[in-house]
């Protein structure tokens, strides 16, 4: 695996992990290999690229030659925050939109427009359709699981849950006293304990970042104060972790997502050509007899606000998943990718439904690669 950094929009540099073309099944003599898929995928909000881990190893292990990019989006995982001056702008460069700018970002910087299948998760469904909204041609095809719009409320079922997400990520713990801890508390409670273990621990792995060993609570501890505390102590606080992501930022992307009512129309008005296919989980609600989740409720209501606009757009029902979908059950999304690529190539979308693998270009430093914007 390579690692990339990609210049986007608002000083953002974006991690971008190229895991390369996996191998295709060795032909006879005159037997011309299959091209590669290029897979490119997108995660939702307060994730990172890592967390596909097992998804692009089930897409791998499908046995046909695959290109598998994953990518942190601004202010996730090892990409950067946006540079703002103030609280408004910083507020302005979280906004829906940006993230499409993210998505074109990583497609032209490895030079795989038009070559690849677009797969999204929750928001990153959202950014990847509105990229190829904006500039048709982007992606081959797009499968998308549960991604967030903004839908009247008039198409929703009744008992639909909307539940406050901003909210909650404001509260979320943003130090632990290792990546164990943190893996060990996510995994013994909702809703982080219905991923899959290799996601959630990749997730652990790369969504914390060392915390200083004299900060305390935000705030710079004395110097006194610090060298009174004990051998044990110190070394706990070099162990500690805190997200890599700030729960503030996570909330003002949840936030700035339910002001996103044009959204969906704008994506319909403007025809996308590239095939695409919605997967959903299932409705209910655990815990809420009668309620029913909004990120699946609302896919249906997309596909039709796709093929009202003239794009053609198909739905696929998970009902053993929930709106983790893609980091919970790898295998059987896996599955559902290399189906719609095989859809989406017989409805004549992009090259074989994902084109070649290319060439990634950039400066090679240290086993990463820098890569020149092109925007």
């Amino acid at each position: 695996m390579r690692v990339l950094h990609v210049p986007s929009t608002d000083g953002v540099v974006l991690e971008v992990q190229d895991r390369a073309v996996s191998s295709s099944a060795p032909g006879g003599a005159g037997v011309e290999r299959e091209a590669p898929v290029v897979f490119l995928l997108a995660h939702a909000n307060g994730f990172h690229g890592r967390v596909f881990d097992p998804l692009v190893d089930a897409i791998v292990r499908h046995g046909r030659p695959a290109r598998v990019v994953t990518f942190d989006m601004r202010a996730h995982g090892g990409s950067t925050a946006p540079l703002a001056s103030t609280a408004r702008s910083r507020l302005e460069a979280l906004r829906w939109d940006r993230f499409a700018d993210d998505v074109l970002a990583v497609v032209d910087a490895l030079g795989v427009r038009g070559r690849c299948v677009g797969v999204g998760h929750s928001l990153g469904g959202h950014a990847m359709l509105r990229a190829e909204a904006r500039r048709p041609g982007t992606f081959a095809s797009i499968v998308a699981h549960e991604p967030i719009f903004v839908v009247p409320d008039d198409a929703l079922p009744r008992g639909t849950a909307k539940t406050p997400l901003a909210e909650a990520a404001a509260r979320r713990r943003r130090r632990f006293a290792s990546r164990e801890a943190a893996l060990a508390a996510f995994a013994s409670k909702p809703p982080l304990d219905a991923l899959h273990p290799d996601a959630l621990r990749a997730y652990c792995e790369h969504g914390f970042t060392s915390a200083s060993a004299n900060e305390k609570g935000g705030e710079r501890e004395s110097v006194i104060e610090s060298r009174w505390r004990t051998g044990e102590a110190r070394a706990r606080a070099g162990r500690e972790v805190q997200l890599a992501m700030a729960p503030e930022d996570e909330s003002a992307v949840f936030s700035a997502g339910a002001e996103e009512a044009g959204a969906l129309p704008a994506i319909a008005n403007r025809r996308l050509k590239c095939p695409v296919t919605i997967v959903c989980g299932s409705t209910a609600v655990p815990g809420a007899p009668g309620a029913a989740a909004y990120a699946a409720v609302i896919a249906p209501v997309i596909v039709e606000a796709l093929r009202a606009g003239g794009a053609e757009a198909r739905l696929e029902s998970k009902p053993a998943m929930n709106h983790f979908g893609p980091i919970q059950d790898p295998e059987s999304f896996a599955e559902a990718a290399w189906r719609h690529a095989d859809w989406a190539r017989a409805r004549g979308g992009g090259r074989g439904g994902g084109g070649t693998a290319g060439d990634v270009g950039g400066e090679t430093n240290g086993g990463r690669v820098w890569i020149r914007s092109r925007l």
